[in-house]
């Protein structure tokens, strides 16, 4: 069933909470205090950090990453308890991934209140700082209540996936093992769904040999509902003279899986889409080789001086829209890109009100109508935080980080003793690489062909406005018009024309962008560059991105139509594709990127699992077979 069949929204509606004092807030909706009334901080720390035994842990922490799911997230105690510690222990080079999952989440100014009272910077006590700091790094990248998976990377070894989902339906998404557990939802009695039978079997299903499971609550329910999942339980002295809490281990358990860490990644091409894979390898201390065919890095479309940042929202919230929006969320806590606003302005009645009915969606924090910077008579869609990117300044660092090829251009790829061999039109080999990840264009690779990709032209200019009104915010109409840079250039766009792989310049489009210019913002316009994208799309206008199937097994997969057939399951080894970003590149490239980068190196999911269908590559295969 698609996560999001039953939404009538984007957002899920927030907490509703009671302040009977600053440190003491209590949940309208179950009845229920989030913490006991004697130190949230102090139970938290009693009940999950010290009940799992993180110090012992992490001070001699031997693989790679460790896992963390909570079932209850609220304010987020357990995580800033966890996340300070990680700090003080984990080995250089080590990820903590914190999962969370929560249904109802508390409103921003509730936790920037909270933590205000319990994470003041004036506490001299030791590690008091390092929660501060952690605390407002966590207000700042607080995303909106929308249904789903937000990864929040906190620091650049910590990373908070907020699952803001019904537990029920959120377990079954996850699928790399657990190290531990906490389990935080409010009392049995008063939340029972969030402790039915069926939480403990996920668990159990997530656990291995070393997972540890704690929770304050003692009721019979829970113990009956550990027991039964195969868990050995052991009571525990609980907190603030509680006679008993709760910690458990799975009787029986595999050892965790032990993965060869991937320590070498080969892209081919260094436009928006391979520089966002390679950003998201280098987080992870992953080498990471680039190829381009041309002289040098962020050519055709990513040469564009200016790059639209911006959600595409639909008046009912599907795969597309909400995929857009997570993927919005995820670059605006990156904060690279100029954050000026952007207002979408309609060219259509049927457009206008569509626009209107997503506006009924949003908090005008995040979007709301206001007159258009083209036409006051016409009411745009604002986006307060969206904006533009230059390429150029956003990958600057990646690219100090890269062994970056260029003048190169890749042939062919054969797999050769358990590796990828890339050679160039003479048959001579390139380089070879474990893990290899194609995001060129519509390329003539025979490993990308049965993708049918298209190539689709589009010129931009830039301009020197002398005269006429300014603008302040990405304009998108009829023209789309961007503010002055640090130059005094401004990005007029775009021509589009599909199907056509030119990468020269056109007069009669710089005419016609200059033209529109005139008619929307008259005055004096002198145009001083001009700049041509050859962009691949797929047929349904969506990224492509995922391993790359074995087309002959996924041609007999398809053809035998079994509905009790397995799941798919035969891929290249090694061999991941990240294209078709069409003219959102700079918008969903980075969540891209990051999906990717959890793959290879066997991470929790970025997002929703069901969104790796709608994006991957072997998606358009299924389709036509099935028809």
């Amino acid at each position: 069933m698609s996560l999001i069949s039953s939404q009538t929204g984007y957002l899920l509606e927030h907490a509703l909470i009671d302040w009977q004092d600053e440190s003491s807030p209590w949940s309208e909706a179950f009845a229920d205090i989030y913490w006991h009334r004697e130190g949230g901080l102090a139970e938290k720390q009693h009940v999950f950090i010290e009940a799992n035994h993180l110090r012992e842990r992490w001070s001699d922490l031997q693989q790679p990453q460790f896992n963390i799911l909570e079932t209850g997230f609220g304010f987020g105690l357990n995580f800033l308890l966890a996340a300070r510690l990680w700090q003080e222990l984990a080995p250089p080079g080590k990820l903590l991934h914190y999962q969370a999952i929560e249904y109802a989440p508390v409103t921003p100014a509730d936790l920037a209140r909270l933590y205000a009272s319990l994470c003041p910077p004036s506490h001299t006590e030791p590690g008091a700082a390092q929660l501060h700091d952690l605390a407002q790094r966590l207000v700042s990248r607080y995303p909106l209540p929308t249904h789903g998976m937000h990864p929040l990377w906190i620091t650049d070894t910590i990373c908070l996936n907020l699952i803001y989902l019904d537990v029920s339906a959120a377990m079954p998404l996850i699928s790399e093992p657990v190290d531990a557990f906490f389990l935080d939802g409010f009392s049995p009695a008063q939340n029972e769904a969030m402790w039915d039978p069926v939480l403990f079997s996920q668990c159990a299903r997530l656990s291995h040999q070393q997972t540890t499971v704690s929770t304050y609550s003692v009721a019979g329910k829970v113990k009956r509902g550990l027991k039964a999942a195969g868990f050995d339980i052991k009571k525990i002295p609980g907190f603030a003279g509680k006679a008993e809490m709760l910690t458990a281990g799975l009787s029986g358990a595999v050892p965790r899986p032990q993965r060869c860490r991937t320590s070498r990644v080969v892209i081919i091409g260094a436009g928006l889409a391979g520089l966002n894979c390679a950003a998201a390898l280098l987080r992870r201390g992953i080498e990471v080789e680039v190829i381009e065919a041309q002289d040098q890095p962020l050519m055709g479309a990513s040469s564009i001086p200016q790059l639209a940042v911006y959600p595409q929202l639909a008046a009912v919230p599907d795969n597309r829209a909400c995929f857009s929006l997570a993927a919005f969320e995820y670059l605006a806590q990156q904060g690279d890109y100029h954050a000026c606003g952007f207002d979408l302005t309609p060219d259509t009645v049927a457009l206008q009100e569509r626009l209107s009915k997503i506006n009924g969606y949003f908090p005008d924090s995040f979007a709301h109508l206001t007159p258009s910077p083209l036409d006051p008579a016409i009411a745009s869609l604002h986006f307060p935080t969206a904006g533009w990117l230059s390429a150029k300044d956003a990958f600057s660092a990646t690219l100090q980080h890269i062994t970056l090829r260029p003048n190169t251009h890749v042939e062919s790829l054969q797999r050769i003793n358990d590796e990828w061999r890339l050679t160039d039109a003479a048959g001579q080999c390139i380089t070879t690489a474990d893990t290899l990840i194609i995001a060129t264009g519509a390329n003539s690779l025979a490993q990308t062909q049965p993708l049918n990709l298209h190539s689709n032209r589009g010129q931009a200019i830039q301009v020197r406005r002398n005269t006429g009104r300014s603008i302040e915010t990405v304009v998108s109409g009829p023209v789309s018009v961007f503010p002055a840079d640090a130059e005094g250039l401004q990005t007029v766009s775009g021509t589009h024309q599909r199907n056509s792989n030119s990468n020269a310049t056109a007069a009669a489009d710089t005419a016609e962008l200059l033209a529109r210019l005139q008619q929307f913002l008259p005055g004096e316009a002198q145009p001083t560059s001009a700049h041509v994208g050859v962009r691949a799309a797929s047929r349904d206008r969506l990224p492509v991105v995922g391993p790359i199937p074995d087309w002959t097994a996924l041609a007999d997969w398809c053809r035998q139509r079994a509905r009790d057939q397995p799941a798919f399951t035969a891929y290249q080894p090694g061999l991941y594709l990240c294209t078709a970003m069409g003219s959102h590149g700079a918008t969903h490239g980075p969540l891209c990127g990051e999906h990717l980068a959890r793959l290879i190196n066997h991470e929790p999911a970025a997002f929703n699992p069901e969104w790796q269908d709608f994006l991957g590559v072997e998606r358009f295969m299924m389709r036509d077979l099935a028809s």
